[in-house]
């Protein structure tokens, strides 16, 4: 977020250095005049160091100003360039939870939404990408996320994903149990229980991590969270 401007100081530095600039006009114009005669005023010596000294006034004071507003298009060039990096971060991260409410997305559409189709399952979801996702958010420096409610956002969809692979191998294995009917209807109220309920989370999080990074990018790096 860039720095808001202060328009009132900036005026009110111009001022004061117009008003200096023309103090300065107005007294090396008298000492102009001394020179022209110096009858009336100093001498020629003595004029001349008046002038040089006013003239190093205005050499410390011009280099004054030209340096504060050097340190402070410093201070704002530096600030501009933390806001891009962590806007980076938090778009990066935004993007790995996105994959992973996507992928619980699909998780619900073949465990809990549709009747349950082994065939279809095999086609669409594979364990080994809900592993990866699982590896990218443990990946995320934590202390970079932003506000506290966005680390336990960050740190609950990682178990959740973690308990929502537990889940589906439990389910796998009460399918294979054959004791148990052997009907579609059956198999998908196992699903939508544990297997449901850790989606919901999952999802939850991530809505919660989407609203606390987006605040992040606007108000800082603290984000609304604290």
């Amino acid at each position: 977020m860039q720095p808001k401007k202060n328009w009132k100081r900036e005026v009110a530095e111009y001022i004061l250095a117009f008003i200096i600039v023309i103090a300065f006009t107005f007294m090396l114009s008298a000492l102009a005049a001394v020179l022209d005669d110096p009858a009336k005023g100093f001498k020629s010596s003595e004029a001349a160091s008046w002038v040089q000294a006013i003239g190093s006034i205005a050499a410390i004071f011009g280099a004054f100003m030209f340096g504060e507003r050097q340190a402070r298009h410093a201070h704002n060039t530096a600030v501009a360039m933390q806001d891009r990096d962590r806007a980076g971060k938090s778009a990066a991260v935004l993007a790995i939870c996105s994959a992973a409410s996507s992928n619980v997305a699909l998780i619900e559409r073949i465990f809990c939404i549709r009747p349950y189709d082994g065939l279809r399952r095999l086609a669409e979801f594979q364990k080994s990408s809900t592993e990866h996702i699982i590896r990218a958010l443990q990946a995320i420096p934590v202390h970079e996320v932003g506000s506290a409610r966005a680390v336990t956002a960050l740190l609950s969809t990682i178990d959740n994903l973690q308990w929502l692979l537990i889940h589906i191998e439990a389910f796998d294995a009460e399918l294979s149990n054959s004791e148990l009917p052997d009907s579609a209807e059956y198999r998908q109220e196992l699903a939508r229980g544990d297997i449901g309920r850790t989606v919901e989370s999952v999802q939850s999080d991530y809505k919660l991590l989407e609203e606390e990074l987006s605040a992040t990018k606007v108000d800082g790096p603290m984000g609304r969270g604290q």
